[in-house]
């Protein structure tokens, strides 16, 4: 399983109508990435699944002041390497993507030697949990297009409204 990034001009098509898609941060980049993700096949559509950076919600306190980190939920999935968090997989925040606006992402054109390695030991545990990964976005798929309205899904992403904005540019590359 390989780290891939969306271009910016796909991100910025798709964030008019849904601003709650993660965006790119084309002025902001501190490393040569935008934000990467894994790509899963889910129905007829590729879909980019992000990763996102460590967050305060992730870990607690437990009963002696001790910071544990959170169990992964139906939307989140944690990679954790070496009893620490390295970061999340973002199934609620997964977007279809044409394989024209994938590019595949290397960790070894990483100049910041510290954020290389942490890639690399971030996509080492997304392989070696694949099957989870895979089985879990398409769950998260399945929940929000049959049951939109559970408690869940309320800060998912629209799957259909981003497919139809997804057909919609593939028709405009097209002509």
């Amino acid at each position: 399983m390989k780290f891939y990034s969306v271009t910016d001009g796909y991100i910025d098509f798709i964030r008019r109508e849904h601003a709650h898609v993660y965006s790119n941060k084309e002025l902001e980049r501190s490393n040569t990435r935008k934000y990467i993700g894994v790509v899963l096949v889910i129905g007829e559509y590729n879909y980019f699944v992000p990763l996102s950076s460590p967050k305060p919600r992730d870990c607690k306190k437990d009963e002696h002041g001790k910071i544990v980190i959170q169990k992964d939920t139906f939307t989140t999935f944690r990679i954790i390497v070496n009893g620490d968090l390295h970061g999340t997989i973002q199934f609620a925040n997964m977007i279809p993507v044409p394989p024209g606006e994938v590019l595949e992402y290397d960790p070894n054109a990483e100049k910041d030697a510290k954020y290389k390695d942490l890639v690399l030991k971030e996509m080492e545990y997304v392989r070696k949990n694949e099957e989870r990964i895979q089985k879990r976005a398409a769950a998260v798929y399945r929940q929000k297009i049959y049951n939109p309205d559970a408690q869940v899904m309320r800060y998912c992403l629209d799957f259909q409204a981003l497919e139809d904005l997804y057909d919609e540019w593939c028709k405009w590359v097209s002509e």
